[in-house]
């Protein structure tokens, strides 16, 4: 984190869209298989989608043990989208 005009900002590298960077890993996308038009013609615009993910790199805690989790999303589409995180379930593992 930097500080920068009085405000801790957050430096990660998350790349951008379709790839993750360096901090931020891709889980996958929001695609549900419904074409758009097909879901408001029958009066269900949302789907409920589930994502898994496993990481199977290290990763290191701070020197008090914190860990940071970052969940989010990144979109080149040129509307608007609305997303709701219903759960977001992580299992840690000691090694």
């Amino acid at each position: 984190m930097v500080l920068v005009d009085g405000y801790w900002e957050l430096t990660v590298d998350k790349s951008n869209q379709a790839s993750g960077g360096r901090d931020v890993w891709l889980v996958g996308d929001i695609a549900n298989g419904i074409e758009c038009e097909e879901a408001l013609a029958a009066g269900q615009p949302y789907a409920v989608v589930g994502r898994e993910y496993q990481h199977d790199a290290e990763v290191v805690v701070g020197r008090n043990g914190e860990l940071w989790l970052i969940v989010g999303t990144d979109s080149g589409f040129e509307g608007s989208t609305e997303l709701y995180y219903m759960e977001i379930e992580v299992t840690l593992e000691p090694v």
